[in-house]
């Protein structure tokens, strides 16, 4: 029965990954916007029919284990959800899905769902192949357009026309987003090298063309969460030390709040006149060039928190919205603030800890990084190399782009199941750390 239950399991997971990975290609253009985003929503319940079979035959000494190990989650919820009482925001749809998403990855990808895998190297492999497949089509599309290899009325050509990004990044036309292409990419090469042990020729050929595409989609935060992983992998090579990668990693993970607070810090001293945000001195035209962008909308951001209070706005349009305060004070016209909100509605924080902050508020923004601290500790020691590298790697992705829980996508999704996984989860005497 617990082998039924673990290769149910992994298919449901599998299925939900496919479909959050083609989410982020231009394949999910072919369906209408609202149809996706019900079916993103609801292809998560899925995992509810192991997590509820699991919790239905589970003992009493076990129940009381987790909650023990676990009261971090238990409060972070409690905080959540409170917010929705006393927040100073509408409790509307968006902020009820946020904190749906945030039990499903917080809940539901953890111990109950995973308690009879060993291992979800198999659905990796669908991911990483998946990921590989989509890549050497935009490749081959990069250069076999110009070329002439398709007619210029085909029905390659007039698809890619009316659906693919070709015409604004031809080198990542089946990704709606190039940074994603990068990130996507990115994951997927940490993922192998935790998944594939032996490493074959095969191997070190997918590495190098993943790279090569990473470096031809220009997605700086890869390259430098890539870069970060790097290092890690060194050190591991070079230490027989089993906690060293642990030690590394948190140390990346703390340097990562640590270079948001500092970005507060820049903010705030350079925000005395809120009415002159837009104003940057040499330094912050510095961080906006270098951060191609981002910095601008960071200082939008952390602005628009001082109007906000203890409990976040509740979701990330409720912050995109908050933003017109904002522009009312730059501009003191309604009907530009306005449009300049309307236009603002196609970025998101691009920074995973500025956005939890804005959406959940101070107080459970320190605990969920307490429980993903607490996740990386606990870690069983015979899955504490390659993978604490994968959970790096989106460490070090959050600073540059919004991919925590508050934004669900496969990425996120993918970090949860690495710091859930736990082997022989059955067995209540192995330290198990997540619900």
């Amino acid at each position: 029965m617990k082998k039924v239950n673990s290769h149910i399991t992994k298919w449901i997971i599998g299925i939900i990954i496919c479909i959050y990975f083609l989410q982020t290609t231009v394949f999910a253009r072919m369906l209408e916007w609202n149809l996706r985003l019900e079916m993103l929503f609801y292809i998560t319940f899925l995992l509810w029919i192991p997590f509820l079979w699991n919790l239905l035959y589970t003992t009493k000494g076990e129940v009381k284990y987790i909650l023990k190990n676990n009261w971090m989650i238990i409060l972070y919820f409690t905080v959540r959800c409170g917010s929705l009482f006393f927040g100073d925001f509408s409790v509307d749809q968006n902020a009820l899905e946020t904190i749906y998403y945030e039990i499903f990855g917080l809940i539901i990808i953890g111990y109950y769902s995973l308690k009879y895998i060993d291992n979800l190297n198999s659905v990796f492999k669908v991911y990483i192949f998946l990921n590989l497949i989509i890549n050497i089509l935009n490749i081959f599309i990069f250069y076999a357009v110009p070329k002439g290899v398709f007619a210029p009325e085909g029905g390659v050509v007039l698809w890619l026309t009316k659906y693919s990004s070709y015409a604004s990044f031809p080198y990542a036309s089946l990704y709606t987003n190039s940074n994603g292409a990068g990130i996507l990419t990115g994951m997927a090469v940490v993922l192998a090298a935790a998944v594939f042990k032996k490493r074959k020729i095969f191997f070190w050929l997918y590495c190098t063309f993943s790279i090569y595409f990473m470096y031809l989609v220009h997605a700086r935060s890869a390259q430098v969460a890539l870069m970060v992983c790097g290092i890690g992998y060194v050190l591991m090579q070079l230490s027989k030390k089993k906690y060293i990668i642990k030690i590394f990693v948190t140390l990346v993970f703390v340097a990562c709040v640590c270079m948001t607070a500092g970005l507060y810090g820049v903010v705030y001293k350079n925000s005395t006149d809120i009415s002159k945000v837009e104003v940057m001195n040499p330094i912050e035209q510095e961080l906006n060039q270098r951060s191609t962008g981002r910095y601008l909308i960071w200082k939008y951001d952390i602005n628009t928190n001082k109007l906000t209070d203890f409990w976040g706005s509740g979701s990330v349009i409720n912050s995109q919205n908050k933003r017109k305060d904002i522009f009312m004070k730059i501009y003191k016209d309604p009907v530009r603030a306005e449009q300049q909100r309307r236009q603002m509605m196609a970025f998101d924080f691009h920074n995973g800890y500025l956005g939890t902050i804005s959406v959940c508020g101070v107080f459970a923004f320190i605990l969920f990084l307490l429980i993903l601290i607490k996740k990386v500790i606990q870690m069983d020691h015979e899955k504490t190399d390659y993978w604490l590298i994968c959970a790096c790697f989106m460490f070090v992705v959050n600073l540059f782009e919004c991919q925590f829980l508050i934004e669900t996508y496969v990425y996120s999704i993918i970090l949860m199941l690495v710091l859930n996984q736990q082997k022989n989860n059955y067995n209540i005497g192995n330290q198990v750390s997540d619900i």
